[in-house]
Formats: structure tokens, C-alpha cells, sequence
């Protein structure tokens, strides 16, 4: 039996060429050089405490234009230190060019400045200088301040610090005005955003924060790219082509032979989607070895199995590419600008997330990702369950005795299934065998396990297509426990947990409507007042309503967005709570 030698690179390889989608070839190196993505990210603030949630907006824009057509579907988000570190990893669907949603900062994480970067599969094709990457700094309140010292970034550039460089030519401007200002706890705020009536048509979305004041500290602007880096291949991916995630998240990687690492093509790799939302998909490898199965749009994590069918005798090095990018710009250790003269802006950032996390803890909704799709092969023709019927001694009896229209067959001392496809009245040799939703090959191994393990079996007799492929028949066996009843997957079968989409979440404001509501006795501290990760205009002046929380003080209004020819937007006002 051949032998299968399995690699999951969930780190930077040693070559590039582990990391190959497909080969770059004339077409798709025209594609990179006419077809340029870009991601603007913004968040509510740039100044947290470990474990707060950091909510944030991502524009995809394409070609330096908004609404051109939609590409990429999945944005990838991280946050990691100068060291390289991370501490969050998730993929948000990108929706008419935006992704939106948020992530809990781990609360292990120590005081320092940290970076969050967005960026597409297809930006891989270029360097990590093009991933959009905002600088914030994350205190943890379990340890003590550092003492007041001269703020050392002050006098930093963003590209000293391998930052996106700041250009204020690109902006348009955006005015916020409130109805008062001075407002009462628990009132109602209202915020007109203008902007200049020949822009209006232009602008396409904008976010809108509303935050403590000494939390967000940033340039009055959107960054743009690092300057000097072209939208040429990245050097060391010469070779190599990452293809644009145009119908969701998706799962990578390629066959070669062990020894040699020959590439090899027309292998054919077989992937199954386990738990509540299965999927199952076959393809084959390319002339590279490469090989890519589109899973749409699956949320949170799933058990997947990946493998290759046995052929002949070879050893075969199955590789898996990593998801999210290993490539990073030099960036230094930036020195923390918060030292203890900030203690009162962060006693109250405690108590506020402390409040949040004790009177607070299901507010969150969950919003909806796009359908993830639809059970692969319907419902069975045939379908038998074991326990409707008297016991039998083995699996070979079961099929003899209950499962018309399949066989078992011997031949050179191995045996097979076939099955009698009724559209052709043909016996066509079993195309695929499934056990728990997994495709296993060793028909003579499956008919070893007990009958007593197997809850049912089921058949498809009829032509299904699966892609590229025509099966005439499948036959389905499941435990009764879901654990593939002692079978032994030959070596190189993959079963891992694979991270899909992450699931958005929208942000709950409080509302005191009511007096009842106004004179409830549960606290609400807040620093981030409110936050609006898409605001449509249609005119130049849109109204935003909310209500102010139990804290007094100064809050900032910090209102950005992207115009169709991709050039940003920038507002900030201020209101007073009493």
C-alpha cells in the first residue's frame, strides 16, 4: 500500500515552494499586474485594556476604486507584537466591499504596542508592506505603570515604524455636529454627519465611533500603502500565484513525491467537512501539485479531513498551506506612550470593562454570514437501518441480505462493492465509499467492523456530478457513535481543525426611551459610547441617534470612510456628558 507522508504547514516554510497555490503563468501574471487590492482598516480606538473587544471595519478596494466589481469575499485580521507574535487570527466576509465585526484582545496579553493587519489571499501575491496595519496599545491593568517619561513617539514616522505612511492629499472632509453640547447621563444624543454636497454621490460608506477621550490618538486620516514596494510578485514568490477568495474561505496545499518533491499531477485529493454543516468536494492536483477546494461560507471552526487516493507504490508528501500569512514587515518595539500620569483614563477603562463584563455578558448578537450551503449528494435512493431488522454476523451478510443493488466482489484477493445503477441498468464498480462522511478505499478493512457499531447505510444509484465530477453511484455507512468504528486511516489521512469564517457581531447600544428604563439600577459604563461600523449617505447630511451611558466626561467623535475612487474620509467632533 503506498505510503503518504503528511506535513501541515501552520509555519513559515523553509521554501517558498511548500507554500504554492498555482504556477504563475502569462495570464495570471497579466491578472496581478492590471488587478491591484487594497484593505483600509479602521477601529473604534487605539488605546485598550487586555480582554476589552476591539471593533473595526475593513474596506476592500480594488484598482483604487470602491464599487468596481468585488473580488476578494474573506478578509484575514490579526493582531501580533514586534516580535511577530500572534495573539488573534480570524477571517470576516467581506459583504458590498466591507467587512465588519470585532475580536476579544486575549486577557493575557501585557502592556505594549501591538499591530493589527488586514489583508485578502490575493494580497499574498504581494509584500506584506501592501497589508493595511494600524498601530494600538494594550494595557494590562494586572501590572503596574511604567513611570511618566518623554513620549519617544512623538517624534516617530510611520514608515519608521514599517507603518502604512499618512497622506492627507486623499481626504475629503467630513463635518459632525451634535444637537448639544452638554448632555445629560442616560440622554439622547443626536449626531448630524455632513459632507461637502458635491461628494455625496462619491462617498460609499463611513464609520463612526464615539469613544472616552484619550483613546483614540491617531493621525486625523486613513494610511495608505508603504511607498516604494511597486505591485510586482513578491520576489520569493516569483514562482507562485494566490488565488482570490471570490466564494468564501478556502483550504490549500499540494502533492509531491517524498524523496524527490516532484509535483505531482492529477492526483486525486478528497476533502470532508465533518460536524453540523457537511461538505464534501473532490478535485485534482494541478501540474504543480497544487490543489484548492472553495468551502463558502462555514463560520467558526470545523473538523475537516483531507486525502489522497491510493494509487501505486510511491511515496507522496502531503502538504497543507498555511491560511494566514507568515510574511511580515520589519517593524520595531515602539515604547508605550501611557505611563502612570494616565492612571485616571484607565481606572475608569477598568471599571467600565469590569461593568461590561459582570451586567453585560450576552448582549453581544451574533449577526448571519452568507448560506454555507447545501448537503452534497440530497437525499439517498436506498437507505437502511441496521436496527429494523434481525441481527446478522457480519457487514457482507447485511449487504447481501438488505442492501439491493450492491455487491460485494472479490478480485486478486481484495474486495470491492458494485452497485446497479437503475438510469443504465448497468453494474458500475462503488466510486466512492463513505464511512461517517469520511472517503475510505479499504473496502476489505470497512468489512471487518462489527455490525452491532453500524447505525445505517445508505445508497445513491443515480448520477450525481460533484464539480468536475460524475459519480454513478455512492454508498454511505454511519456509526453509531461518529467515530469510524476502530477504522485505521492509512498514513497521510489529515484530520484537522480548520478555522472558517468568523462570526460578526453587532454592537449594542442601550436605549432609554422610557422612565423605567432611565431608573434602572444596572450600571452602564461604556468606553466606547457607540460605534457604527457602516453608515450609508443618502444626502449630505445623515442623523445618528444613541443614548449616553452612567459615565460623565469629555468623549471624542471620530467619523472616517472611502469614496468610490477609493480616497478616505475624516471627521471628529466632541461632546460632553454631565
Amino acid at each position: 500500500m503506498k505510503k503518504i507522508i503528511l506535513n501541515i504547514l501552520l509555519f513559515v516554510m523553509a521554501t517558498s515552494f511548500l507554500n504554492a497555490q498555482i504556477p504563475v503563468d502569462k495570464e495570471n501574471m497579466g491578472f496581478v499586474k492590471n488587478l491591484t487590492e487594497q484593505v483600509q482598516i479602521y477601529t473604534d480606538r487605539d488605546l485598550y485594556l487586555s480582554g476589552e473587544e476591539v471593533w473595526f471595519t475593513a474596506y476592500v478596494v480594488i484598482n483604487n476604486t470602491f464599487n468596481e466589481f468585488e473580488l476578494s469575499k474573506i478578509v484575514y485580521i490579526e493582531l501580533f507584537d514586534a516580535a511577530k507574535k500572534k495573539f488573534f487570527k480570524g477571517k470576516f466576509e467581506v459583504i458590498n466591499g466591507t467587512a465588519a465585526g470585532s475580536f476579544q484582545i486575549p486577557v493575557e496579553t501585557i502592556s505594549g504596542s501591538y499591530f493589527i493587519r488586514a489583508y485578502t489571499q490575493y494580497q499574498r501575491n504581494f509584500p506584506p508592506g501592501h497589508y493595511a496595519t494600524n498601530l494600538i496599545t494594550i494595557i494590562n491593568p494586572e501590572f503596574p505603570l511604567p513611570a511618566p517619561a518623554e513620549q519617544k513617539t512623538d517624534t516617530l514616522k510611520n514608515d519608521d515604524l514599517g507603518l502604512p505612511v499618512y497622506n492627507p492629499d486623499l481626504d475629503i472632509e467630513v463635518t459632525v455636529q451634535a444637537d448639544k453640547p452638554i448632555y445629560q447621563k442616560r440622554g439622547l444624543v443626536e449626531l448630524k454627519i455632513q459632507v461637502p454636497e458635491l461628494d455625496t454621490n462619491e462617498i460609499t460608506s463611513l464609520n463612526v465611533a464615539v469613544v472616552r477621550k484619550g483613546t483614540f490618538r491617531k493621525p486625523e486620516s486613513c494610511f495608505t500603502p508603504v511607498s516604494g514596494e511597486g505591485t510586482d510578485l513578491k520576489k520569493d514568490n516569483k514562482h507562485l500565484f494566490w488565488v482570490p477568495e471570490t466564494r468564501g474561505v478556502s483550504i490549500s496545499g499540494i502533492v509531491t513525491e517524498n524523496k524527490s518533491l516532484k509535483p505531482l499531477a492529477g492526483a486525486s485529493i478528497y476533502l470532508s467537512v465533518l460536524g453540523d454543516c457537511p461538505q464534501f468536494h473532490i478535485t485534482q492536483t494541478k501540474d504543480n501539485g497544487a490543489f484548492l477546494f472553495p468551502l463558502g461560507y462555514l463560520d467558526r471552526g470545523h473538523e475537516i479531513f483531507v486525502g489522497v487516493r491510493q494509487v501505486n507504490e510511491e511515496e507522496i508528501r502531503l502538504l497543507i498551506n498555511s491560511d494566514f500569512s507568515n510574511d511580515f514587515t520589519t517593524l520595531q518595539n515602539i515604547p508605550v506612550a501611557i505611563d502612570s500620569t494616565h492612571k485616571f483614563l484607565l481606572g475608569e477603562m477598568l471599571v467600565n470593562y469590569q461593568s461590561q463584563m459582570i451586567f453585560a455578558p450576552h448582549k453581544e448578537q451574533i449577526t448571519k454570514t452568507s448560506p454555507a450551503g447545501i448537503e452534497i449528494f440530497g437525499e439517498p435512493e436506498i437507505s437502511v437501518s441496521l436496527a429494523d431488522f434481525i441481527d446478522l454476523p457480519n457487514l457482507e451478510s447485511i449487504i447481501f441480505e438488505l442492501v439491493h443493488t450492491v455487491s460485494v466482489r472479490n478480485k486478486n484477493g481484495r474486495k470491492s462493492l458494485s452497485v446497479l445503477n437503475p438510469e443504465t441498468n448497468r453494474v458500475f464498480t462503488n466510486q466512492l465509499l463513505l464511512l461517517d462522511h469520511v472517503p475510505v478505499f479499504d473496502v476489505d478493512a470497512v468489512l471487518t467492523i462489527p455490525p452491532a457499531k453500524i447505525e445505517n447505510i445508505n445508497v445513491i444509484n443515480r448520477t450525481r456530478y460533484l464539480g468536475d465530477n460524475i459519480l454513478r453511484s455512492v454508498v454511505m455507512m454511519n456509526t453509531k457513535a461518529g467515530d469510524f468504528a476502530g477504522y485505521i486511516f492509512p498514513e497521510g489521512s489529515i484530520f484537522v481543525e480548520y478555522q472558517t469564517i468568523t462570526p460578526g457581531k453587532k454592537f449594542k447600544s442601550p436605549t432609554y426611551k422610557t422612565q423605567s428604563e432611565k431608573s434602572s439600577s444596572i450600571p452602564d459604563f461604556r468606553t466606547t459610547l457607540y460605534w457604527v461600523p457602516e453608515l450609508s449617505l443618502s444626502k449630505s447630511d445623515t442623523t445618528i441617534r444613541f443614548y449616553s451611558s452612567d459615565n460623565t466626561g469629555d468623549y471624542g467623535i471620530i467619523v472616517r470612510g472611502v469614496t468610490k475612487e477609493g480616497k478616505t474620509c475624516f471627521g471628529r467632533g466632541g461632546i460632553s456628558i454631565q
